[in-house]
């Protein structure tokens, strides 16, 4: 509980970050910068989650910044976000169905996500 207050305010600041991106589901290079956010207005907020793997760009090396953002892509990034802070995906995620609604295309790997 100690350091919650703190983790709350990363975990806003993530948020509102990853509201104002779009991400997509086919990673890019770890080393390769987006080409199509240089000088938006929110590259700074885009390299942060990027760099730490919270989102990814599309295959074709860009992030489009102005599409819009899924819940299936916010619920990717909250939780690869909450996994880093040390927050247990539960074993049975795969077994049990925590929710219906989730994309047909998931990755085993990304279901995880969905049972946080």
């Amino acid at each position: 509980m100690f350091n919650q207050p703190k983790r709350y305010k990363k975990f806003l600041a993530t948020t509102a970050t990853a509201s104002l991106v779009a991400s997509a589901m086919a990673p890019i290079a770890a080393s390769a910068t987006p080409t199509d956010i240089t000088n938006n207005d929110h590259e700074k907020g885009i390299l942060n989650p990027l760099e730490l793997g919270y989102v990814t760009g599309k295959a074709d090396g860009t992030f489009a910044p102005n599409e819009k953002i899924t819940r299936g892509q916010v619920v990717l990034m909250l939780g690869k976000w909450a996994e880093a802070q040390g927050i247990e995906v539960p074993a049975d995620y795969l077994e049990k169905e925590y929710f219906t609604d989730y994309p047909s295309y998931l990755t085993d790997d990304n279901k995880k996500y969905y049972a946080l």
